[in-house]
């Protein structure tokens, strides 16, 4: 299966129940498409990779 980095620039950083939410969606299972996330990187520019 490939694999995409998918990267945003300036996004703000979210709320503590923000994070637990994203947290569940790496967390998750694939979706119906076999989409999954695989990881969340938060940078100290604000960027999200």
């Amino acid at each position: 299966m490939p694999r995409f980095i998918d990267r945003h620039a300036q996004l703000p950083m979210p709320s503590p129940a923000g994070l637990a939410d994203l947290r569940r969606r790496v967390e998750a299972p694939a979706d119906a498409r076999g989409v999954k996330g695989v990881n969340i990187l938060f940078a100290t520019d604000g960027s999200v990779t």
